[in-house]
């Protein structure tokens, strides 16, 4: 029902970031960004929404990331990237 986080952090300036990860291997030729979905999306926003009632901080200033790992290294930190309502 509920989705896994892959990473929850605070940001410098106290925001809540909610981080999802998407790996792929070199020379792959579907782009991972372009598997998060809709679905997806209203899934991790699920999960979002009960961590913070869970952890009450619905109030916090929150947002969500993406990260693009390939190979083991970090090629793309999408801050914001998925709209906190």
């Amino acid at each position: 029902r509920y989705g896994e986080l892959d990473i929850v952090a605070r940001d410098t300036d106290g925001v809540l970031v909610f981080v999802e990860v998407k790996s792929y291997k070199l020379g792959s030729l579907l782009d991972p960004v372009l598997s998060i979905t809709p679905k997806k999306i209203k899934k991790i926003l699920r999960t979002v929404r009960y961590y913070q009632l869970c952890f009450d901080v619905a109030d916090v200033p929150s947002r969500i990331d993406v990260m693009i790992m390939q190979n083991g290294a970090c090629r793309d930190h999408l801050k914001g990237a998925i709209y906190v309502v």
